[in-house]
């Protein structure tokens, strides 16, 4: 057995996932510690942040819609026989099983490490009800379980009956150089400068976890008693509903919805207020990164993450989920008063890279 440190990410998209695990194991790698990264596809964005002295294993198993990762259980039993790592780390439920299962299968030596993303009693299509059956006879097979929230981990324990104290926290590793050096990039926007009134951010896909319904019908709100502008960066398949509730309710002026970009983090860096609508999270990276871009925040009070994040609204306003007039009215608030962006900076920097980096090696390495 070598004495590398192994995760394994379906391929390199712009999941958060994945944004997490390059993370972390780019800054093992700068600490010189042996980083493999195991994949079903060498595809994706996410190839071009990789540090060159990261191995990746390609296991080069093609993508069957609403299979997922069970193709690639064979080949991952083949791999853990034949060299395997000090340590497995992977993560998100459909990942974590066949993951488990292959390794089980090997007998290897391997510790293996999983993680969980998301709230799992939010999550309640009959595909995830299926998938947390399955998990409560499997995880327990891990070395150890994470959670990337407190939220996470107690749902965790109570819906896979798994005792709370085999489950740690490992917070994502949102902050990074990269993020802070593309967030002093400017915006080309034309809303973005002194002749317009101040913008409202929303950032995510256009799902119904999103809630960005709930958003636009709390902008109309606050541009009743405030000129201002809502702009809403990301894709997905609830777009043509949000259009057309922009055009019912004569917003088409004021809110702009233009897509995902590579870089939303300079329009935290200029937006006046950030704002978080979701049902349910893991742990939000986006209300993190904005913080992290001295932007003022409010969300939420969804499971789970935000509350964790804001400490109880120490660091940003907090609202009960799908409520529009708490929502408009702290909003509302937090343009009229905004909260210091040193403090919003310096608690964001408790989820920098580093710092979880550092807690990665502390629970599973040392």
């Amino acid at each position: 057995m070598s004495d590398t440190i192994a995760f394994f990410l379906p391929s390199f998209e712009m999941g958060g996932a994945q944004r997490v695990i390059v993370n972390i194991a780019n800054e093992l790698s700068d600490r010189d510690y042996p980083i493999e990264l195991v994949c079903r596809n060498k595809e994706g964005p996410l190839l071009n942040d990789i540090r060159s002295n990261i191995e990746i294993t390609n296991l080069s198993i093609p993508d069957i819609q609403h299979v997922g990762v069970l193709p690639a259980v064979p080949s991952l039993i083949q791999y853990f026989r034949k060299s395997p790592p000090k340590i497995m780390f992977s993560a998100m439920n459909h990942v974590n099983i066949p993951v488990l299962l292959a390794w089980k299968l090997s007998r290897s030596p391997t510790k293996m490490i999983i993680s969980e993303r998301n709230h799992p009693s939010s999550l309640k299509s009959i595909k995830n009800k299926g998938l947390y059956k399955i998990a409560s006879y499997v995880y327990p097979w891990a070395d150890q379980i994470t959670a990337n929230s407190k939220g996470v981990a107690d749902d965790l324990s109570n819906r896979l009956g798994i005792p709370r104290e085999q489950i740690s926290v490992l917070h994502n590793p949102t902050v990074t150089d990269s993020l802070l050096n593309k967030a002093s990039n400017s915006v080309s926007h034309p809303w973005f400068n002194n002749d317009y009134p101040p913008v409202v951010l929303g950032v995510g896909r256009l799902e119904p976890q999103k809630n960005f319904s709930l958003l636009i019908d709390s902008f109309s709100v606050v541009n009743n008693q405030k000129d201002s502008k809502l702009i809403i960066l990301g894709e997905g398949s609830q777009r043509e509903m949000l259009e057309e509730k922009i055009d019912r309710l004569n917003l088409e002026d004021h809110i702009q919805l233009p897509g995902f970009v590579n870089n939303p983090y300079k329009y935290m860096s200029e937006a006046a207020v950030f704002t978080l609508s979701s049902n349910w999270e893991g742990l939000p990276n986006a209300l993190i990164e904005a913080l992290a871009c001295g932007c003022p925040v409010v969300s939420t009070d969804c499971p789970s993450g935000p509350s964790e994040i804001l400490c109880k609204g120490k660091y940003g306003r907090i609202v009960p989920k799908n409520d529009k007039g708490e929502l408009s009215n702290a909003i509302l608030e937090t343009l009229d008063e905004s909260p210091n962006e040193n403090m919003l900076r310096q608690r964001a920097q408790d989820f920098s890279v580093e710092s979880i980096s550092t807690q990665f090696v502390n629970k599973f390495i040392i």
